[in-house]
């Protein structure tokens, strides 16, 4: 390797290793294209309205010229800004000392000489892709018209408008569903222009040598076409000849057609992407989500759980093959995704693993439920998953494949009858209790290690001095087995009516019966730090 080389090489690895000079590249970054940071909005919105400024005082000046110096100090800094915003866009495109270094990399592993101007050249065809791109082209024609004795260069003005395209999200998806349909505008515009000449040339053949036509010259015949192919008709060219109006017929209909074709491919572009757009949505408002409960199936039984977290404000994602049951949650305000739950690239996009806190399989299809279970139980170990049966012989798959409970809709509600029947006074008043009727509710108070409960004994607490009453506690790990009621469940112990002496641990959950209010009120007493 030539010693010329070896001051290139090291600065290039210096730059590559200097976290200050990664973290600048990075907050710039964040600052400019990436879509999903939190600057993006208040930049954009401000270039933006530094577009519509610099072309407002560019409007006015033709008719009312601005006196004092503000117009003139406002386009220099306009123009500062963009020149700016160029260079450091400029710079983000590509790296120039990662592209040597992988340049000087590859030479090593192949084992032949390092070319430096092969490298450079690299790194120059780079920059020139994103000179020549439309948006470099719009921004370096935007930044011409400071030079006003060049009267010319003030149409370049307008390019900053085309600016808004970089800044607002709207107009990027307009110009990405139109790039989409790219080849179908390509056979429009063929279409478009095999008509207009051919008219335009008819039309001139016949039309010119009359002595009192309109059109005298081939750009009057252009301009003719145009407006009488696209309906528009200012009337100020007609023709005279009985051939003219005969073209002027063929041309007509054959708009209507260009127009119809038009309007097909315009619809089917936004109908295929309004999908896309509408899933984009969600998946952003999910990913503001800290974590989320995930509900699989939005029946009759999935409304009514929705009603009763919704109290909870707690975050709720929706998943269902129907359509029409997707739209009506989204009309309530629910992030809905139409899918199929058991599509493990779908739940991936949900962030499943890292986000959701609890998946309920709970379509009407017991089978579907199983899918789904081992779906997100192969993402994620640690999600808790509520699964529905409806069969019984269901019960057993849905545990092996990984439910940590399973909801038995049918049997319950048969023994719940059966315990009206016996005993209807005693069950008015549970299910008041359930249902919120009289704000008396039963709920679950999760501990954190290190809380103020962590490690003390219940009688260190006054249940009554807060209105409540403790039912029991759940624990992963016990070693309270003396209790006279202990449960075991799948994965933790229900200790029922603990005695004063039971000490609490982080990570534990209580269940208490109490008012809403005392309950809101004890758990941040709970939760709240040593």
């Amino acid at each position: 390797m030539n010693i010329v080389h070896v001051p290139v090489l090291k600065a290039c690895y210096f730059l590559h290793n200097a976290k200050i000079y990664s973290r600048i590249k990075k907050t710039v970054y964040a600052i400019l294209a990436d879509p999903e940071s939190r600057w993006r909005k208040p930049v954009d919105g401000g270039l933006s309205l530094l577009v519509i400024a610099s072309v407002f005082f560019l409007i006015r000046e033709v008719k009312q010229p601005l006196n004092g110096h503000f117009p003139q100090h406002f386009e220099t800094f306009t123009v500062t800004v963009f020149i700016v915003e160029y260079l450091l866009r400029f710079w983000l495109h590509s790296s120039v000392h990662n592209t040597i270094i992988k340049q000087y990399e590859k030479a090593a592993q192949l084992n032949t000489p390092f070319r430096l101007r092969r490298a450079i050249q690299e790194v120059l065809k780079e920059k020139w892709r994103y000179i020549t791109s439309p948006l470099s082209i719009i921004d370096l024609l935007a930044i011409l018209p400071t030079y006003r004795p060049i009267r010319l260069l003030r149409i370049f003005m307008l390019f900053r408008l085309f600016k808004l395209f970089r800044y607002t999200r709207g107009i990027n998806q307009f110009a990405n569903i139109l790039a989409e349909k790219r080849f179908e505008l390509y056979i429009l515009g063929i279409f478009f222009t095999f008509i207009v000449v051919s008219a335009a040339t008819a039309i001139y053949l016949f039309e010119a040598q009359q002595p009192s036509s309109d059109i005298q010259s081939y750009f009057d015949a252009i301009y003719w076409a145009l407006i009488t192919l696209t309906t528009v008709g200012y009337g100020d060219i007609v023709p005279h000849s009985p051939e003219g109006r005969v073209v002027t017929i063929a041309l007509i209909v054959s708009g209507i057609g260009v127009i119809a074709f038009a309007t097909s491919i315009f619809v089917s572009a936004f109908s295929e992407k309004m999908q896309r757009l509408q899933h984009e949505r969600i998946f952003q408002g999910i990913s503001r989500l800290s974590d989320y409960t995930l509900i699989c199936g939005y029946g009759r039984m999935g409304h009514t759980i929705l009603e009763e977290l919704s109290t909870s404000r707690q975050g709720v994602v929706i998943i269902d093959t129907d359509n029409t049951v997707i739209e009506k949650a989204r009309q309530r305000g629910y992030l809905a995704i139409t899918g199929d739950a058991s599509n493990s690239h779908l739940l991936e996009q949900l962030n499943l693993a890292q986000k959701a806190k609890t998946v309920l399989c709970i379509t009407e299809n017991d089978i579907n439920n199983v899918y789904i279970t081992l779906t997100a139980r192969s993402l994620s170990q640690d999600v808790h998953i509520i699964s529905r049966a409806n069969e019984t012989a269901s019960i057993k798959k849905l545990y092996l494949a990984g439910a940590d409970h399973v909801v038995t809709p049918n049997q319950d509600m048969a023994l719940v009858a059966a315990e009206y029947v016996g005993q209807p006074v005693a069950f008015e008043a549970i299910y008041s209790i359930l249902s919120g009727q009289d704000e008396l509710v039963i709920d679950a108070i999760k501990l954190f290690e290190n809380s103020a409960f962590d490690g003390i004994e219940l009688n260190a607490i006054d249940f009554k001095h807060h209105q409540l009453i403790l039912f029991g506690v759940i624990q992963t790990e016990t070693d309270s087995a003396d209790e006279q009621y202990y449960f075991e469940l799948t994965r933790s112990h229900f200790i029922f009516n603990p005695h004063d002496r039971f000490t609490l641990r982080g990570n534990d959950v209580m269940i208490v019966f109490g008012h809403q209010d005392n309950i809101a009120h004890f758990r941040k007493q709970a939760r709240r730090l040593k």
